[in-house]
C-alpha cells in the first residue's frame, strides 16, 4: 500500500504514470503553440525522477518543434483577420516582428523556444511565408538547444 508522501514525491508520481514521455511530449508541443503553457516543470520533475536524459531531450525537443512548426503553419495559412480575432494578436505585433525578420533574416528562427515571443516569431514567420525547411530546421535546432542546456543546467540543483 502506498504511502501519502510517495504520492507527493513528484519523482514516485512520474515512475508510475506509464505515459510520462507521452506526456512530456504534449506538455512541450503545447508549451509551443499560442496556448500558455509551460514544459520546464514537466522536463524538471522527470529529471528529478532520474529518467533517461537523452530521451527527455529527444522527445521535448519533437514536441517542443512540432508545436512551432504548428505556430508557423498557422500563420502560413491565415489570414490577418483570423489572427487578430483568434489569437488575438495585433498586426502591429507582427509588423514589429517582420522588421526582426527582416533585418536578422531566417536566424530569427533560432530564438523561437523564448517565452511570450517565440511563439510572434514563429507565427510572424509563417505569416512572412518564410523558407518552410531551413526555418523548421533552426527552429529544431533552436528548441533542441534549449532542452539541451535546462537538462546541463539541472545537475547543479
Amino acid at each position: 500500500m502506498f504511502q501519502i508522501e510517495q504520492l507527493l514525491d513528484s519523482s514516485f508520481i512520474f515512475k508510475i504514470f506509464p505515459l510520462a514521455y507521452l506526456s512530456l511530449f504534449f506538455a512541450c508541443f503545447l508549451s509551443a503553440t499560442v496556448i500558455p503553457f509551460s514544459s520546464e516543470l514537466i522536463v524538471g520533475g522527470m529529471l528529478a525522477a532520474d529518467y533517461n536524459k537523452l530521451l527527455l531531450l529527444i522527445i521535448a525537443s519533437a514536441g517542443n518543434t512540432l508545436g512551432g512548426v504548428v505556430t508557423y503553419f498557422m500563420g502560413y495559412l491565415a489570414k490577418w483577420q483570423w489572427i487578430e480575432k483568434y489569437l488575438r494578436v495585433k498586426e502591429e505585433s507582427i509588423a514589429s516582428t517582420r522588421k526582426k525578420v527582416n533585418q536578422f533574416g531566417i536566424w530569427l528562427a533560432l530564438f523561437t523556444w523564448l517565452p511570450i515571443v517565440g511563439d510572434g516569431i514563429a507565427l510572424a514567420m509563417g505569416v512572412l511565408k518564410t523558407h518552410r525547411t531551413i526555418t523548421i530546421l533552426f527552429m529544431a535546432i533552436g528548441k533542441t538547444l534549449r532542452y539541451a542546456a535546462i537538462i546541463y543546467l539541472a545537475q547543479f540543483f
